[in-house]
């Protein structure tokens, strides 16, 4: 006689991998990215699974407090090329962490970025830009995204409404408009690290660029171009990945598995 258990189905890391290329195909990435499973068996069975914008030490303990055996995350560990692993530098000791306590680990880095329904369409939702397309094509993929205000808004009421949708206490801006009267904004968008595509966004003709991680010299590009750009941080333009990651997992794993979410934090604070 079978035990009841031995009816429930099993679901492996393949599985999971293959429902998450179903949605965000990993062909997507671009080059010079490195998308997909970093470290794992894919036929591990899953037990859990815990989904993080950061696959850093911490997320790994978090991942074995709750008993789940996969790692989720936005950035990927392996990024570029290693020529040893060595638990005396911060990716070889969580490369160390994760085989040896037997957790997968899968990343959807800039797949997730452009594929339809992704991070940029995620974060244009949230400021309640009705997107027309991409911002630029890089490699023939959408990167970025533009679009109108669904409202009518004061340039301030723009960027209350970034601070409450993206859960910011603050913001830099570039070349605020000196006007005060209500209007629809033509907004481009990209989520992360966007600073050197401040020519990029200008040339869409949009009046606002919201992006993270801006340089000096991007904010006197941006001066030169007369383009507004809000720099909402690389933490907060990205953290609603988190969500959509979860969200996404959940479709795709069975009702019996698990799924953690780690909110994570942005390593700059406000003093």
């Amino acid at each position: 006689m079978l035990h009841p258990l031995s009816l429930c189905p099993i679901m492996r890391v393949e599985e999971l991998i293959a429902g998450l290329d179903g949605i965000f195909p990993f062909s997507y990435a671009l080059s010079w990215d490195n998308s997909g499973l970093q470290v794992g068996d894919p036929a591990q069975e899953l037990t859990g699974v815990t989904v993080a914008l950061d696959p850093n030490l911490r997320t790994i303990e978090e991942t074995l407090k709750c008993n789940t055996n996969c790692l989720v995350t936005h950035h990927p560990l392996l990024f570029r090329s290693l020529k040893r692993i060595s638990a005396a530098d911060p990716v070889g000791e969580a490369v160390f962490a994760l085989a040896k306590n037997s957790i997968s680990l899968i990343s959807l880095h800039t797949n997730l970025d452009v594929a339809p329904g992704g991070l940029a369409d995620r974060v244009a939702k949230l400021l309640e830009v009705e997107v027309e397309g991409p911002m630029m094509l890089e490699e023939d993929k959408g990167l970025g995204r533009v679009g109108y205000t669904s409202s009518s808004f004061e340039f301030y009421e723009l960027l209350a409404l970034v601070k409450e949708s993206l859960n910011l206490k603050s913001l830099r801006v570039v070349n605020p408009p000196p006007y005060q009267e209500k209007r629809v904004w033509k907004i481009a968008l990209c989520p992360g690290s966007g600073g050197d595509l401040v020519f990029a966004a200008a040339s869409t003709g949009a009046q606002v660029y919201l992006t993270g991680d801006l340089k000096y010299h991007q904010a006197t590009e941006a001066l030169e171009l007369g383009i507004t750009v809000v720099d909402a941080g690389h933490y907060g333009t990205e953290r609603p990945a988190v969500d959509l990651l979860a969200e996404t997992v959940r479709r795709i794993v069975d009702d019996g598995v698990f799924v953690n979410e780690i909110e994570g934090e942005d390593p700059f604070q406000e003093v």
